[in-house]
């Protein structure tokens, strides 16, 4: 399996697609830089080659894939490789990417959900670290989540079970 240089962002986007006897529409799931995972109704064969034209939301425009490659399928969708993108095309893409980078809440958890665990990523532009903790003894003990800003420390209580 191959692995992916390119971080993936969860969205839904409408797209078209059309390619030696192959039309259809599906719905952008997953986008990096280097490709999408589209989920659709259409049955496509691994390696098929297709042009696609992807519809951002506002204010962002539409971008067109002049070449994208069908590395997977299964029942739902397909996984797409961008092969050939046009200069301005990559950089209304990158544009996109680099707003789902500022937007998206993207967390990367390490260790399990429970008190000790680790969670890192960002909140819209803040950097965030979040370790899961029990305070206090005996029956006044209570578990909750402790989330660094950066800038000061604060305990949000609730029960983890």
């Amino acid at each position: 399996m191959e692995r992916r240089d390119s971080p993936r962002y969860e969205i839904e986007v409408p797209l078209t697609f059309s390619g030696n006897a192959l039309a259809g529409s599906g719905l952008v799931t997953s986008l990096s830089n280097e490709g999408c995972h589209v989920v659709s109704e259409e049955s496509l064969p691994a390696r098929a080659c297709l042009s696609l034209h992807v519809e951002f939301p506002a204010p962002y425009e539409p971008m067109t894939v002049e070449v994208a490659e069908v590395r997977w399928t299964n029942a739902t969708g397909f996984g797409l490789v961008f092969v050939h993108v046009h200069d301005e095309e990559r950089t209304r893409l990158q544009r996109f990417i680099d707003w789902l980078k500022r937007t998206h809440n993207n967390w990367r958890v390490r260790g399990p959900v429970r008190p000790g665990a680790v969670l890192t990523g960002k909140a819209g532009n803040l950097d965030m670290h979040i370790d899961v903790g029990v305070a206090g003894s005996g029956r006044k003990r209570r578990k909750g989540v402790g989330v660094d800003d950066g800038q000061d420390r604060r305990l949000i209580e609730f029960q983890i079970p």
